[in-house]
């Protein structure tokens, strides 16, 4: 037996008939229906198989739509750090040109403060300089003050004994 593809199967009719959900075959042996069955059974997968492509479909749109929404907040949030990049430089800018003027300003007191300290030991050596002259002088002082008093302590026993011996004399020479 000879079979034939039934053309209503793929959407080809013959024009003036009329397409029929029940398929009819030629003969009622059991191959035909066994075969209408397959056919049931194919056009049942057919139909599970679109609806699963429209599901699969419409998660597709909606992964499009949720990625489409995810790069439109990440370019809001990528233009934002854009225009926030220019305030953060001149903030930085800014920052780096106060320290460097506080750095000037601080090395400058530290090198005045330098100078002062340089000039305060400068003073302090020449003090300390004039208080030695000054020791070494009062010490020498001090030794031709000895000297003069030992002198005139000599001179006061010389002068006593001159007016000692003077008195011996007078007292020598009274008698005669």
């Amino acid at each position: 037996m000879q079979r034939e593809i039934n053309p209503h199967l793929f959407g080809t009719e013959e024009k003036g008939e009329a397409p029929s959900s029940d398929l009819e075959f030629p003969g009622n042996d059991q191959n035909s229906a066994i075969n209408l069955t397959l056919i049931r059974g194919l056009e049942r997968q057919v139909l599970e198989l679109r609806n699963q492509v429209k599901m699969l479909e419409a998660k597709l749109a909606e992964a499009q739509n949720q990625i489409a929404e995810i790069s439109k907040v990440q370019t809001l949030r990528l233009d934002r750090a854009a225009q926030a990049m220019p305030k953060i430089e001149q903030y930085q800018f800014k920052s780096v040109q106060d320290l460097s003027e506080k750095y000037a300003v601080l090395s400058g007191k530290i090198n005045e403060r330098r100078v002062a300290e340089n000039k305060i030991e400068e003073l302090i050596d020449r003090h300390n300089q004039l208080v030695q002259n000054f020791d070494l002088r009062l010490k020498q002082l001090h030794k031709v003050q000895a000297d003069k008093d030992l002198q005139f302590l000599k001179s006061v026993a010389v002068l006593e004994e001159a007016r000692a011996e003077i008195a011996r004399l007078k007292k020598v020479e009274l008698p005669r």
